[in-house]
């Protein structure tokens, strides 16, 4: 299933907010992306109180999102959950890049940068606003990528490769239910039933 990957801080306040939101309007849309999140310098975060910040559990309850039974622990990016990840978004550019440059060089620009400010540059309400309608932005536009590429697929009958297709490569078809697939970064995506293929998978 593809996701997204949410990356703040020390995964404690912005990108956990948008983690839950984004998984609970995507499942009201019916949309097969999730979404996870994680801390790109956690070291920063240690003296954070609890395994999330109260402003999130708040701003996620003043939004009606359901509260699990419990929260995780704030959790460290790895170079594997950016290869792994389908979109990669971080919360502030400013704040954020010059981690990515020292942690993740290789990452800093395949990346994309938001620009919802911590505490010392935003208040809460401001800085979970502007988190809420980039979401929601992101869930329409991921819709309805979803919803043209349903379009020209048939559930249940395999597409008969015309000349483009065969020129275009064989790989552009799911081979679990057929619909084509998403070229994302390095994958080739079924946003049916969330087959993927790496360019890894196969030669040029």
């Amino acid at each position: 299933m593809p996701h997204v990957l949410f990356i703040c801080t020390a995964n404690y306040y912005r990108s956990r907010f948008c983690e839950h939101l984004f998984n609970h309007l995507a499942n009201q849309q019916h949309l097969t992306w999730t979404a996870t999140s994680g801390g790109v310098a956690l070291e920063l975060g240690s003296d954070n109180v609890g395994p999330i910040s109260p402003f999130t559990i708040q701003g996620l309850q003043a939004r009606g999102v359901p509260r699990p039974a419990a929260f995780r622990d704030p959790r460290q990016v790895t170079e594997q959950d950016l290869k792994s990840a389908d979109q990669i978004i971080v919360l502030d550019e400013q704040e954020h890049r010059p981690h990515m440059e020292t942690k993740f060089p290789a990452w800093t620009d395949q990346v994309t940068y938001w620009q919802v400010g911590d505490l010392h540059v935003a208040t809460i309400e401001d800085a979970l606003a502007l988190a809420e309608r980039k979401i929601k932005t992101l869930i329409q536009q991921l819709s309805g990528l979803s919803e043209r590429h349903d379009q020209n697929t048939c559930p249940t009958t395999k597409p008969q490769p015309d000349e483009s297709d065969t020129a275009a490569g064989h790989w552009e078809f799911c081979p679990r239910c057929s619909a084509r697939l998403i070229n994302l970064r390095c994958k080739f995506v079924c946003q049916r039933c969330g087959y993927f293929l790496s360019c890894s998978d196969f030669d040029a």
